[in-house]
């Protein structure tokens, strides 16, 4: 699952002010390893790989893919990719309308019957976009359910807006192009992407079938001292997982293919030019007044260094970021397999060291009991944040004024953020607090259970530096009960 952000509000960093300078291979390299040195002695384990200018500067596992067996996290070391998956449906489908198997404009009812009368104008398309109204999920990532049922229930499933008029993140519409590749090919999804998309890629070591890995190749997911186990613990059908993960995540891969991929998409190997045309177009903003895209599986933006096209994923205990800095020809991937590092934290640190940009001095990370949050930098907006969530401000307006910083309202109107904050009262609510650590001085992570419906969120908040330090980033990411090992 790509991390659940606010509706509007995209997680933002904050860096120190400065100029950046061009920076040596060598230079790089040398930085990215002191820092995942740093992380690695704090506790986190996973693999990075920095590629700059064709050149692999990087690649590198950290920590143990299992702990139990002291097997290193190493550039071969097999791993979930989540929501990253959603750019190889994307270009299968894409693959399919090269073939003439399809249109991406086509409507969705003409593959499968009996659509209700309020979706009969879903398209491909809109479904490539998120911009179909369906819903974010309808079930478990690991229930078992058949292709037809999982179906059934997404076309039944109530929308949150008329096709094509807003946009919504759907794990839902990806599980229904994953099955429509299977429709229209004739073959599992994990069979067309093995020879339409891996293969001439030549990725050797990717995919849905567990049989192809070694028990000892694929990481295990943790957070503290529990041991999540892997994905070849779950259950999972004979071609891959069941609908509610099949095409949208939970796909494996390692440090080396994701190269291997990257690598295929700046030529034809897989997709022609017109295709990746649509494939990286900046087609839907990613909420009202977004400045950030979605294509057909990938964010797009503009950043500092040029086009950006990215996109992340992951559950609790596994989390992965990949970023392609297009115009500049630099491609970073993390993958974490500790809860308490996720990789969405840690790539912008490693984006800064490749352009040669200040960073923020290190941190020495504090758990904090409820009763210091207010005496935290960041605590104050903390509390008015939660005390938002719970639908105790009358007047967001005015909230928005008094709470935001301004470069949040450079990008966004009041108006936007007003709405946003609405979307998330209903889908947050009131919480308990569980567990506050002071990620830096300026950021708070909260583990809270949802009174709402009882799962788990970490909220992370950011405030600028300066007083009055208003609010320069909010984030929200699922989460699991902080187990006597945390």
């Amino acid at each position: 699952m790509k991390y659940v952000l606010l509706t509007l509000v995209s997680f933002i960093t904050t860096a120190l002010a400065g100029v950046a300078q061009p920076v040596s291979p060598d230079v790089i390299r040398s930085n990215v390893e002191s820092y995942m040195d740093r992380l690695e002695g704090e506790g986190f384990s996973g693999g990075v790989l920095v590629a700059v200018d064709g050149e692999i500067l990087l690649s590198n596992g950290y920590g143990f893919a299992d702990r139990a067996n002291q097997i290193p996290f190493s550039a071969s070391t097999v791993f979930p990719i989540g929501s990253i998956t959603k750019q190889f449906t994307g270009a299968a489908i894409l693959k399919l309308e090269m073939m003439g198997n399809l249109d991406v404009t086509d409507l969705l009812s003409k593959y499968i019957d009996n659509i209700p009368d309020d979706k009969k104008s879903i398209t491909l398309h809109h479904l490539l976009t998120h911009s179909a109204g369906l819903p974010d999920a309808i079930g478990f990532d690991f229930a078992e359910i058949s292709r037809d049922e999982y179906i059934h229930q997404a076309i039944e499933s109530d929308l949150s807006f008329e096709p094509g008029s807003d946009y919504a993140y759907s794990n839902v519409g990806y599980s229904i192009l994953a099955a429509l590749v299977e429709q229209l090919s004739g073959e599992s999804y994990n069979a067309f992407v093995q020879e339409h998309l891996f293969k001439p890629a030549r990725l050797n070591t990717s995919g849905y079938d567990l049989k192809q890995f070694a028990s000892d190749q694929i990481a295990h997911g943790y957070e503290g001292d529990e041991d999540w186990g892997t994905f070849a613990d779950k259950a999972w059908d004979d071609d891959g997982p069941y609908w509610h993960l099949r095409g949208n995540g939970g796909l494996l891969s390692t440090l080396t293919d994701m190269y291997a991929w990257h690598d295929a998409l700046l030529g034809t190997s897989v997709l022609s030019d017109d295709a990746k045309n649509k494939y990286f177009y900046p087609h839907q903003p990613e909420g009202r007044g977004a400045d950030s895209y979605y294509g057909y599986g990938w964010v797009i933006e503009e950043s500092e260094h040029g086009k950006l096209i990215w996109h992340n994923g992951g559950n609790p205990y596994f989390s992965s970021d990949m970023r392609r800095y297009v115009d500049e020809d630099v491609m970073i991937f993390v993958i974490s397999n500790s809860a308490e590092h996720k990789a969405f934290k840690i790539i912008p640190t490693i984006s800064q060291i490749v352009f040669g940009e200040p960073r923020e001095a290190s941190f020495e990370k504090a758990i904090l009991t409820v009763d210091q949050i207010d005496d935290h930098t960041a605590g104050k907006r903390t509390l008015a944040m939660l005390n938002m969530f719970s639908g105790n401000v009358p007047d967001l307006l005015e909230f928005v004024h008094e709470n935001i910083s301004p470069r949040i309202l450079e990008r966004f109107s009041a108006e936007d953020l007003v709405d946003a904050f609405k979307d998330d009262q209903r889908r947050i609510g009131k919480t308990e607090i569980h567990r506050v650590t002071a990620t830096s001085e300026y950021e708070l992570s909260l583990i809270v259970k949802l009174a709402r419906n009882g799962e788990w969120r970490e909220l992370i908040i950011t405030v600028d530096e300066s007083e009055p330090h208003l609010i320069v980033g909010i984030g929200v990411d699922e989460a699991t009960e902080p187990g006597a090992g945390n």
